[in-house]
Formats: structure tokens, C-alpha cells, sequence
């Protein structure tokens, strides 16, 4: 039996994968810890249909840590390809400073012409 509980499991899984979160787990779980992890287990877990392993406390640590790395990588990714598509998309605006010597224009009369 684990020391972590059901709901620290969920609550991780939910952080770290989402709202669907138990298959996303349960190739995570397989890959870290070298074992094949079904998502039907992750809901016997869940449900306390069945304990949850020991070894899932120390695995879930690795797994939230992996994940978290790959998050940041996506959201530095994401961030640079919003900087591209701005430099893109976006023109820059032309550099302007007003000529301190120039003269102001002489219709400064905001008042509407009937024409």
C-alpha cells in the first residue's frame, strides 16, 4: 500500500494532464517506471477498488517533474512563435519625433464647415 492518497493522486494527474488526465498517467507511469500501467488500473485506484502500489508515490514525483520540464519547454516554444508571428504579422511602427523647429499648422479651428 502507498502512503500517497487517492486524492493526491488525482489532484497531481489532474495539474499535470488535465481534466482527462488517467490515460495520459498511465503512459507516463509506463515509461518512467518501466512497467506497463493501464488506465483501467489508474481507476481501480481511483475508485479503491484497489490500493495504490507503492511504488507509485516515488514514480509520481518523477512523472510531475517530467512533465513540468515539458511544459516549460511548450510555453518557451509557444512564446517565441507568438514573437515571430508578431514580428511577422504585426508592422513595426516608423520611428517619429517631432521637429522642435517646426511652425504649428495654421487651421487649429475645430469648428465643423458646412460645405
Amino acid at each position: 500500500m502507498s502512503r500517497l492518497t487517492v486524492d493526491e493522486l488525482a489532484g497531481a494527474a489532474a495539474t499535470a494532464f488535465g481534466f482527462r488526465w488517467a490515460a495520459p498517467l498511465a503512459d507516463a507511469l509506463s515509461r518512467e517506471a518501466g512497467r506497463t500501467v493501464a488506465a483501467t488500473q489508474i481507476h481501480q485506484w481511483t475508485s479503491g477498488a484497489r490500493p495504490v502500489p507503492a511504488w507509485v508515490a516515488d514514480t509520481i514525483v518523477l512523472v510531475l517533474k517530467r512533465r513540468a520540464h515539458e511544459l516549460q519547454r511548450q510555453a518557451r516554444a509557444t512564446y517565441a512563435e507568438a514573437q515571430h508571428l508578431e514580428r511577422v504579422l504585426v508592422p513595426p511602427l516608423p520611428d517619429f519625433e517631432p521637429d522642435p523647429d517646426a511652425e504649428p499648422e495654421a487651421d487649429n479651428d475645430l469648428t465643423p464647415r458646412m460645405g
